[in-house]
């Protein structure tokens, strides 16, 4: 089948979806709600109400580091990697608006991921199956929302894939150098380095274990750089403090439960909607981690630590969010494969509602 055809057709059927869906958004519920505007207008200009429609919270703080960098002290910004940011703040010297080059370096990024995606796909699975599942993995909810909107997630799936693709080449040194792109991108970028380190260790290749190291060295980088420049080891994680829950009731009740007070699930129950729905689609992704595994080990390992580690990271602090991260560790769109056509088309309809669902309370404010 003709490769390039079929990236084209994939990427304008996405886009054309994107720009739908965006548009009714746009005339039926507006630019969203009062207090997430006032959040954005307090801290940046929007030269185009459109842009609503794909910046909130985030997109402050990307912004506000591109132009003014991180301080000299412990601030929020220190929670965010310095990767997208810092491309915005190269290319504001062109004078454009920092909003518009936040949303076109998001949207290249995620339309990049596309063919990149079904190119790694076809290296396990069939031409027609691989196409099929790189449109479900685009329409799965968080990643039709978040690869297009002004967030770091699109840079991040687009070097996560590109150091999987070099690294099936056995251009190992390119596989590296994005590996550290990813790593500074997002806090759990790291962990790319582990389906690395994986195939390295079983090909018997332990010279080539030093491309590995790059990814966890890049990390190490940063640590030291925010060290010096906050006076605070790890502020990246520090910074999470900043971002907790309003009412800390989900947190330390949770933690009682754990530690086996029965009743401390009593208060959770107030919490049933974020708590069932978070729990759902992370039972969700556990599932299709079990299918990759079985479709490759290294890329298996690679998202059960993950979703291990960001689980424990960062329920708390993004405890209505947390669940979208695991959506852009890309292996789990290679588990969305099917050959049973009505479970395809089921699957893409169930889709495309909650995407509309989860765009809205992105508008909202309440899926952030």
């Amino acid at each position: 089948m003709n490769y390039r055809a079929d990236w084209i057709r994939l990427l304008l059927a996405l886009l054309v979806t994107r720009i739908l869906m965006g548009g009714l958004l746009y005339y039926s519920v507006g630019i969203g709600a009062p207090h997430r505007v006032a959040f954005i207008d307090e801290s940046m200009k929007i030269p185009f109400r459109w842009l609503y429609l794909v910046t909130t919270w985030d997109t402050v703080y990307y912004t506000s580091i591109a132009q003014n960098w991180y301080p000299p002290n412990l601030a929020p910004v220190w929670a965010f990697f310095p990767l997208y940011p810092t491309t915005i703040r190269i290319i504001a010297w062109t004078k454009i608006d920092p909003s518009i080059i936040a949303f076109v370096i998001s949207i290249t990024a995620g339309s990049l991921s596309v063919p990149l995606f079904l190119k790694v796909a076809r290296r396990y699975l069939s031409g027609n199956i691989a196409q099929v599942t790189a449109l479900l993995y685009f329409i799965l909810p968080p990643v039709f929302l978040y690869w297009g909107v002004s967030y770091s997630e699109p840079l991040f799936l687009l070097l996560c894939l590109a150091t999987w693709h070099y690294h099936l080449d056995g251009r190992n040194a390119r596989a590296a150098l994005f590996s550290a792109f990813a790593t500074l991108t997002r806090t759990y970028g790291v962990l790319i380095a582990i389906p690395l380190a994986y195939n390295y260790y079983q090909r018997r290749q332990f010279g080539k274990l030093v491309y590995s190291t790059v990814a966890p060295l890049a990390l190490l980088g940063w640590i030291l750089y925010g060290r010096w420049r906050s006076g605070t080891w790890l502020p990246m994680l520090a910074a999470q403090s900043y971002f907790k829950p309003r009412d800390p009731t989900i947190e330390n009740n949770v933690i009682q439960l754990a530690m086996g007070n029965v009743a401390a699930l009593k208060p959770l129950l107030v919490f049933w909607p974020v708590v069932t729905v978070s729990l759902t689609f992370t039972l969700f992704i556990i599932f299709l981690c079990y299918r990759v595994w079985t479709i490759n080990r290294a890329l298996g390992w690679y998202l059960f630590v993950s979703v291990a580690a960001i689980s424990v990271v960062g329920i708390f602090p993004s405890v209505r969010s947390f669940p979208r991260f695991f959506s852009f560790l890309f292996p789990i769109g290679l588990s969305l494969h099917t050959e049973i056509r009505w479970i395809r088309v089921c699957t893409a309809f169930v889709f495309l509602v909650v995407d509309y669902v989860l765009w809205y309370g992105f508008l909202a404010g309440w899926v952030t």
